[in-house]
């Protein structure tokens, strides 16, 4: 798994990434 990406936020909760998960889908979430 990679990390997060350092500039971007969760696009669910559109906060910094706390605890980040990636899906399936490569798309990032917190």
């Amino acid at each position: 798994m990679e990390a997060p990406p350092l500039n971007d936020c969760c696009s669910i909760c559109h906060d910094d990434f706390t605890l980040a998960c990636q899906a399936n889908c490569s798309h990032w979430f917190c």
